[in-house]
């Protein structure tokens, strides 16, 4: 029995996704760092937003999906026009194109594997940057919506380090580092 636990442990370490050293959009600006992602994990746990929400579907059943809702940012930003449901199979792929979240060195999005950086298009940087602020409201002056602490995440920089975490599982940045 403990053998079977030792080895969902070892599996669970080594095949952990992977996180990149940086984000930077087609222009060179940097959006978020891999220390980000794991910082904007560590205080969405401290604040608990998980337990009034969900990541990839994951936590609090009777809040909100918080990376559904940063992909739908994403797109929208992006231009994307089609809806984005499981009735459109080819939506995520459309969201992919918009945002040029491509990870083939054929195309303009590129995975720099030496470095681990993700160079993503200026539509994705906007994005992110109007999740920034979509959050920010969310889980400051509106946060009791969610049955949250009043003005639960006043800190803009903690904000950003927690939409990094949000993106990051939202755009499959984790199967496509290598």
């Amino acid at each position: 029995m403990y053998l079977a636990y030792f080895t969902m442990a070892y599996y669970t370490f080594t095949h952990m996704p992977p996180i990149p050293e940086k984000v930077v959009t087609t222009g060179g600006r940097t959006l978020f760092t891999g220390e980000d992602i794991r910082e904007g994990k560590v205080l969405a746990q401290r604040y608990g937003i998980l337990d009034y929400g969900s990541f990839l579907g994951f936590g609090g059943y009777f809040g909100i999906d918080y990376t559904a809702y940063t992909l739908a940012i994403l797109a929208r930003e992006a231009g994307l026009k089609e809806p984005i449901s499981l009735g459109n199979p080819g939506a995520l792929e459309s969201v992919r194109d918009a945002l040029k979240v491509e990870f083939n060195p054929r195309y303009s999005t590129v995975l720099d594997g030496s470095r681990g950086t993700v160079v993503v298009s200026e539509a994705f940087g906007k994005g992110f940057d109007v999740a920034v602020e979509y959050f920010a409201e969310l889980l400051g002056s509106r946060s009791e919506e969610l049955g949250l602490k009043p003005n639960l995440i006043t800190d803009r920089e903690e904000v950003r380090k927690i939409v990094a975490f949000f993106t990051w599982g939202t755009n499959d940045i984790p199967s496509r580092v290598h």
